[in-house]
């Protein structure tokens, strides 16, 4: 199976590194965005098979960006790391254009589980994004995140 092309989105250079490293152990190929402009602007000059992006950055609105993405390409599986995710879940607020919402911090295996729910059809293609011990070094250890 392909690796995906994943374009991840935050305000916090440290978070788009560290996700972007966490990615890039299961292959997949990574473009990072600082803000919703550049993010939009790479999204519609690249072909990307997933969007992550975080819910509170300047010069946006909470979901803005999820409903920017929908708008281009409304099949588009958009996850959303937040701080609140507890709390979005528990009070119902997840926006319909969010696909799934994950909490900050989040490890790698949070993220392996969020891209299999919103990508199925990666279930029965990838053992990679199967739950996996490592006896490398990961990601996690490499920014002390165990």
């Amino acid at each position: 199976m392909d690796p995906l092309r994943i374009l991840v989105v935050d305000d916090h250079a440290a978070i788009r590194e560290i996700v972007s490293a966490y990615l890039a152990e299961d292959r997949h190929t990574v473009e990072t965005a600082a803000d919703a402009s550049e993010a939009m602007t790479k999204f519609r000059s690249c072909r990307f098979d997933l969007v992550i992006t975080d819910r509170a950055m300047p010069e946006i609105s909470r979901d803005e960006l999820a409903a920017s993405i929908k708008k281009v390409e409304p099949d588009k599986p958009v996850i959303m790391l937040t701080g609140f995710a507890d709390l979005l879940t528990e009070t119902g607020r997840r926006s319909e254009n969010v696909d799934l919402i994950v909490s900050k911090p989040a490890r790698l295996e949070d993220l392996r589980k969020a891209i299999l729910k919103v990508m199925p059809r990666l279930k029965r293609c990838d053992p990679h994004l199967t739950a996996r011990s490592s006896s490398r070094a990961t990601a996690e250890s490499s920014f002390g995140l165990k």
